[in-house]
């Protein structure tokens, strides 16, 4: 996925979330209740996190959840995919690239796509 398709991924999930949020505001979307029991330090977690004004409620919270298991739920690669891309490694020969450089790359990526815990 290029930087251009990240983008575009990412402007059409905000759109998305827009839309629905919108929709459900003006009625149109049903909402169903759902029970979940949790153990006690994941039940203090959710509040916590709610409590710093990540979340404005515990559905909020549960829906962010949902919305990030689906997104990376469309990214998982089948078995064929997969070894057409260790197939393409490997055609590709060896890099002259350092594994230092290779991983400073990596991690500027990853704080670009905000994933690292620091």
């Amino acid at each position: 996925m290029t930087i251009a398709d990240n983008n575009q991924a990412s402007i059409s999930k905000k759109l998305c979330e827009i839309f629905l949020s919108l929709a459900f505001c003006l009625g149109e979307v049903t909402m169903a209740t759902m029970t979940v029991s949790l153990p006690d330090p994941m039940k203090e977690w959710i509040e916590a996190q709610i409590s710093k004004g990540d979340y404005a409620s515990v559905s909020d919270y549960v829906r962010d959840l949902v919305r990030r298991d689906r997104d990376r739920r469309d990214h998982v690669l089948t078995r064929d995919e997969l070894r057409a891309k260790l197939a393409a490694s490997l055609d590709s020969g060896l890099s002259v690239r350092s594994v230092d450089d290779i991983f400073a790359e990596a991690l500027q990526l990853a704080k670009g796509r905000d994933v690292t815990d620091g």
